[in-house]
């Protein structure tokens, strides 16, 4: 069954709804009563997610049209966000050089956790986090725990800390550690950490 389900994703002939993101359809279901094939998908959208569950039953033209523009999201990390709900997961399996790709040019992971704040999607975001935990760098270690505390990430901000704790000598004075400075609160909670470490480590 969770084939069958995650195989009806973005399938137009199977389809009775469609957002609309950049100007891309990516089609899916409110499961209509009537239409007895998507019976298992359980209304995919209204059943996993309270934000989709008002949009489709509260009377709200969303709820009795076909097709929502959505103008506040770029088209891949909303595809892959209504894709989560069929399939439960995200792409895991692309080479590092293709997640560097995407993460520079579109954010895909960040904007991701972003929409998973958004949208209360626990799952999803978890499964963010662990690839963003996977790509941290001492390049992009700093603007990742940036990103950590803007979306009260406590697991990504705590392998951040760690990281650069670890790695202290090689990231003090580049161009990412005084990006910080633009963030007194998360500086000193960083330098509070790098020096207690420092103690310990001494005693």
């Amino acid at each position: 069954i969770n084939n069958l389900i995650a195989n009806l994703f973005d399938k137009p002939e199977f389809s009775d709804y469609c957002f609309v993101v950049d100007g891309k359809p990516i089609f899916t279901h409110k499961c209509k009563p009537k239409k007895v094939i998507f019976a298992y998908v359980l209304a995919i959208l209204a059943s996993q997610n309270d934000h989709f569950k008002a949009l489709f039953s509260n009377g709200m033209k969303e709820s009795t049209n076909d097709k929502l523009i959505i103008k506040d999201w770029n088209y891949l990390p909303f595809y892959h966000m209504i894709s989560y709900f069929y399939s439960a997961t995200i792409p895991m399996d692309l080479s590092f050089q293709t997640y560097s790709e995407i993460l520079s040019k579109t954010n895909f992971h960040r904007i991701n956790l972003e929409i998973a704040d958004a949208y209360a999607i626990s799952g999803l975001k978890s499964l963010c986090e662990q690839v963003i935990i996977s790509l941290t760098t001492e390049e992009n270690v700093c603007e990742i725990l940036e990103m950590a505390e803007k979306f009260s990430s406590a697991e990504i901000k705590s392998h951040c800390m760690s990281f650069i704790i670890q790695n202290f000598s090689n990231i003090y004075g580049t161009k990412q550690y005084e990006r910080l400075e633009k963030n007194p609160s998360l500086l000193i909670e960083v330098t509070r950490n790098v020096f207690s470490n420092m103690s310990i480590s001494k005693v």
